[in-house]
């Protein structure tokens, strides 16, 4: 059995002057100019906003444009990624918990006395896996609309169809890298608390700032790990790495982060408003004269088809700021040098590692 080259960039074999996309069976259609066809040196690959990939940490506000710009582009496929992703995943657990908690019902007395009905184990627990799915699907999100910035940033877009498997398979290690940091730092702050009541409970005190402190430091790491995760090739996006590029850039990191933070509690506070209204849900009153009474329909108020769908819009806005927020992070990290994935580089630098490794 005679084994094909692996997918990749190789020299066209009709246009000298070109390198070819090999998929692993044939030739595709994708093609770009071969750097090695020329003596010329190429200069570094810009983004949007000006600032070369891969030559540091540039001013905020090119930063942010050139994210924005580059989710312009693409925002088709985005909100489509969205709605496949986000809408689709949140319509079926929502489906599911009207249909299984459609006649529970909380009741609390006046004495303070209170009762369920209509809930049992099996229920809840579906409920709570089809909106935990319904939210790692939204990770997945997160993760494709960064891969669709990064095509977009090197020229070579790609349809959102092309985005999800890759996706999907990326958010095992997006959610690997947050827990693996934040559960560590959860595990170190409860041993130093837990010396700290040893010697003497006053010092317990002392973990708070520590705490804040710790919590400030990882935030920049968390965030870019995750951004690596998502977009780094399989050896790269470790932990390790990230902190290489945070190395001695903690507190310009942060300040980002920040600015990210603010923007995305900004949209989300006025999504939230606009869902309230067009939800128009019921407020929950306590009266005396008689039990307490939660249930859906406290909720949903008279139009059940009205609250659903202000859940699902507030849920692909809040879903479309986050997937933005992470967009911004993988353009951060191609600004500090991170490294991408094969299928995520420029055509050029595809060619040149590949001629530097086949002697083309």
């Amino acid at each position: 059995m005679i084994k094909t080259p692996e997918p990749g960039w190789y020299p066209n074999p009709e246009v000298p002057s070109q390198i070819r996309w090999w998929d692993g069976n044939q030739w595709t259609d994708h093609t770009a100019p071969n750097p090695m066809a020329t003596p010329d040196v190429l200069p570094p690959s810009h983004g949007a906003g000006g600032t070369p990939m891969g030559s540091g940490l540039g001013p905020i506000g090119p930063w942010i444009s050139e994210t924005m710009s580059l989710l312009s582009a693409r925002i088709g496929h985005v909100f489509t990624l969205a709605v496949v992703l986000t809408l689709v995943p949140n319509l079926v657990a929502f489906v599911i918990a009207y249909g299984v908690l459609r006649d529970a019902e909380f009741i609390m007395t006046v004495s303070g006395d209170t009762s369920f009905r209509g809930f049992d184990v099996v229920s809840v627990s579906l409920v709570a896996v089809a909106f935990f799915i319904a939210q790692l699907l939204s990770i997945a999100q997160w993760v494709g609309t960064g891969r669709q910035v990064q095509r977009e940033r090197i020229g070579h877009p790609e349809p959102w169809s092309a985005s999800v498997a890759p996706s999907l398979l990326r958010m095992v290690r997006v959610l690997g890298v947050q827990f693996l940091i934040q559960g560590s730092f959860l595990i170190l702050l409860f041993v130093v608390a837990f010396l700290a009541v040893l010697i003497h409970p006053a010092t317990l005190l002392l973990s708070i700032p520590l705490a804040l402190a710790g919590m400030l430091y990882l935030a920049a790491r968390t965030a870019l790990g995750m951004a690596a995760a998502s977009v780094a090739p399989s050896g790269l996006w470790s932990i390790p790495n990230s902190f290489n590029l945070t190395s001695q850039r903690v507190g310009p990191i942060l300040g980002r982060l920040i600015v990210l933070v603010m923007l995305y509690f900004g949209g989300s506070t006025l999504v939230s408003f606009l869902s309230q209204v067009v939800g128009a849900s019921e407020p929950i009153v306590f009266d005396s004269s008689g039990p307490l009474i939660i249930n859906l329909d406290t909720f949903i108020g008279g139009n059940p088809a009205l609250f659903l769908l202000a859940i699902l819009l507030s849920a692909l806005a809040n879903s479309m700021l986050l997937s933005g927020v992470f967009a911004a992070l993988v353009v951060l990290y191609g600004d500090l040098g991170g490294k991408f994935t094969d299928d995520l580089v420029s055509p050029v630098e595809g060619a040149e590692s590949l001629s530097q490794s086949h002697g083309f």
